[in-house]
């Protein structure tokens, strides 16, 4: 009996491993720093996004990113006390590989995007008021959706992308 449950148990761990070398591992990173609160906001949202993968594997050469940039579009104080910021911006996502690129956060800063192999993008825009630009930036961060039919729809094609690209250049 002993036996036949460490078989199981050894079958369900293949078959973990087998299931995950299928989906592309995908990496969240913050490319430009946006403060601390914004960053950790940023990174938590990725990493929401990038589940179940969660954590990079490297396989040859190459591995896969979801990133996010911030752009804010307008920010003006409002009127009455408090006076707080009001700041209207746009969040875009990419999923994108870098050949031969290491682990580190040196190399994930390059001037020109010719280094990326872009997957998939995805742009959304938000408002969100703060007493200053980074907890308006903030509370727009907040708002954003990791569950919504879009930003789900990006990642499966990323990720649909990426196993197409993995079959014909592999």
């Amino acid at each position: 009996m002993k036996r036949f449950f460490s078989s199981l148990a050894l079958l369900f761990a293949t078959l973990s491993v087998w299931s995950q070398a299928q989906e592309p591992s995908i990496c969240p990173v913050v490319e430009d720093d946006y403060g601390p609160r914004v960053n950790a906001l940023l990174m938590d949202k990725l990493q929401q996004i990038a589940a179940p993968e969660g954590t990079p594997v490297v396989d040859d050469s190459e591995t896969f990113y979801l990133s996010a940039q911030l752009t804010t579009i307008e920010k003006q104080q409002t009127m009455g006390a408090p006076s707080r910021m009001a700041a209207r911006v746009l969040i875009s996502l990419s999923v994108y590989s870098l050949k031969n690129a290491p682990l580190d956060d040196e190399s994930l800063h390059f001037e020109t995007q010719n280094e990326r192999t872009l997957f998939a993008s995805y742009s959304k825009e938000l408002t969100g008021l703060g007493a200053d630009e980074e907890q308006a930036r903030a509370d727009a961060i907040r708002k954003f959706s990791t569950s919504s039919r879009e930003v789900l729809s990006f990642i499966r094609q990323g990720r649909e992308r990426i196993m197409s690209y993995k079959r014909t250049w592999r």
